[in-house]
Order: C-alpha cells, then sequence, then structure tokens
C-alpha cells in the first residue's frame, strides 16, 4: 500500500480541493474512526487491532484530502489524488 487518502467533504462555499499530509504521531487517530469496529471485552483481538493500526500509520503515508460536494470539482478532485498517489509512489520507490 503507497498511501491513504482521507477524504474530508467541505461546505459547497469552498472551491480548492486541498490535500495535506496527516503527521505520523496524527495518523492512527485520523485513522481510527475508519476502522472496524471492535469488542473492548475481547482484550487480545483489541491489542492486535490496535498494534495492526500503529503499525499502519507509522509504515504508510496518509493524506487528508479535502474537496466541496460538487461534481464540476469532480475532475480537479481526481487530479489531485491522483498526482500524490504518483508522489508517494514515487517517494516509496527510494525508501
Amino acid at each position: 500500500m503507497a498511501a491513504i487518502y482521507l477524504l474530508e467533504q467541505r461546505s459547497k462555499t469552498t472551491t480548492a480541493v486541498s490535500i495535506a499530509r496527516v503527521p505520523p504521531a496524527q495518523a492512527f487517530s485520523a485513522l481510527l474512526p475508519h476502522a472496524h469496529c471492535f469488542d473492548l471485552s475481547d482484550v487480545e483481538a483489541t491489542r492486535l487491532f490496535t498494534d495492526d493500526y500503529l503499525t499502519l500509520a507509522s509504515e504508510v503515508p496518509v493524506f487528508s484530502v479535502r474537496y466541496s460536494p460538487d461534481l464540476d470539482q469532480l475532475p480537479e478532485l481526481l487530479h489531485t489524488i491522483v498526482s500524490a498517489a504518483d508522489i508517494a509512489s514515487a517517494d516509496a520507490l527510494f525508501v
């Protein structure tokens, strides 16, 4: 996996699509709301889940993509994500 892109819808009054890297120290917290629900009473499963997400957050770049829910902006949104993915893939080759 080269990168994770978290989509964040903004109000329609905002016109530009923006993308920003989520700092690794904040990536775990940013990913957690998108995780599959887990049972806190199962301590071992919770530990494994937490370990997996901490590893994911530390090894895979996470980006926040903010956009306006406007179909006219869809090409810009796609271009922004594809461009960022190209950069993330190229960076991964040199790690």
